[in-house]
Parts: C-alpha cells; sequence; structure tokens
C-alpha cells in the first residue's frame, strides 16, 4: 500500500466531517466566511476536499468549529493509512502520528443558527478558562495540559 500524504488526511477527514452532518459545499464555505475567512468559496471547499489546496493551520479551526468536530478529528489519519507521507517522500508510520495528534473533542462552545456562529457571552478570559478547566475531570484536563 503506498503512504498516504497528509494533505490526503485532511482532504479526506474534512470531506467525511462535512457529510456527517449533511452540510453543502456553499454551506461549510458560508460558515468559513461568518468566521472570518472571507476567501472561502464552494470551490475552495471542493479544492480542499480533493487535496487540489492545502489549508492553514488557522484555517483548520475554523474548519473544525464549521463542521462540529475537533482539530483532532481533522487531523488523524486512520488505521487504514498505515504509513503518512512527508513533502519529502519520507514516511513514518499512522501510529506515530496518531500518537502526535492528541485526542480531541469539540465541546460545542460555539453554537450554529444556521450558518451564522453564536458565541457565548462576552469574550472569555483566562482566569474563566481556568476556572472551566478546573471543572473538568483529570482525564478531560490532562488532553488540555
Amino acid at each position: 500500500m503506498a503512504p498516504t500524504t497528509y494533505g490526503e488526511v485532511l482532504a479526506r477527514n474534512t470531506r467525511a466531517a462535512r457529510s456527517r452532518i449533511g452540510l453543502s459545499q456553499q454551506r461549510l464555505a458560508a460558515r468559513m466566511r461568518a468566521l472570518g475567512y472571507d476567501a472561502w468559496l464552494h470551490q475552495t471547499v471542493g479544492n480542499v476536499e480533493n487535496g487540489k489546496r492545502r489549508v492553514t493551520a488557522e484555517e483548520i479551526l475554523g474548519l473544525a468549529e464549521s463542521l462540529e468536530t475537533s482539530v483532532a478529528a481533522l487531523a488523524r489519519p486512520t488505521d487504514d493509512d498505515k504509513l503518512v507521507e512527508f513533502p519529502s517522500g519520507q514516511s513514518v508510520t499512522v501510529e506515530h502520528v496518531q500518537r502526535l495528534v492528541a485526542p480531541g473533542r469539540n465541546d460545542g462552545e460555539v453554537k450554529w443558527s444556521g450558518d451564522e456562529p453564536v458565541f457565548p457571552g462576552p469574550p472569555m478570559t483566562y482566569a474563566d478558562a481556568e476556572s472551566r478547566l478546573a471543572a473538568l475531570d483529570s482525564d478531560a484536563r490532562a488532553q488540555y495540559e
């Protein structure tokens, strides 16, 4: 089996997440624009999902929110991938990449009203974040530290 590029992992996971929640490419693009990614059109989504356009780290955050999933879910290769290839042509095992991509979850803090994001109350302070983390059980907290 040929190695999978990391771009292919991101493309496949983006396509699968969009399909799972029943969003069209147009609606995903609208959600990305609502988060401030102004250049996102349905063609952008298609190009990302077909591996013709790389996504930035900043865009992965927006995609995770827009797709109501986690950054880890978008970034994690499947066991079927076996090897993940760098642009240099060198490969690492899928297990190695999975360990690099910490388990994650979307806690639903950002909600969606159609394609408009609904943010909770006023902006969160560092003290607010610490308070929320303290409320999490120790296993969940460990993934954020």
